[in-house]
């Protein structure tokens, strides 16, 4: 159990640890208010969007080459789909 614990944990560090060569990473976020940041300090009005939500704060610490967040609270599958996937693509990069 112990050696199960160990190694699920440095699996995690390994894994949640930011990129190093992140410059090269072009970083669409897109979802719903999990990914808009709904409730963290800073939201705009329009879809709840906060700086403080997971794509910005991952973002903020990887630093990627471009950084566009579609995400939007409220947002549906087919929100996502049709509206941020579709305008994602029509970004000049």
């Amino acid at each position: 159990m112990f050696a199960s614990l160990v190694t699920t944990t440095l699996l995690t560090f390994t894994l949640a640890a930011p990129a190093t060569a992140a410059s090269s990473i072009d970083y669409v976020a897109l979802g719903d208010s999990y990914s808009s940041g709904v409730g963290a300090p800073g939201q705009s009005i329009l879809c709840f969007r906060s700086a403080q939500g997971y794509p910005g704060q991952w973002a903020a610490r990887t630093k990627p080459k471009s950084y566009t967040d579609l995400s939007c609270g409220g947002a549906e599958t087919s929100d996502v789909r049709n509206l941020q996937v579709r305008f994602s693509a029509e970004r000049p990069t």
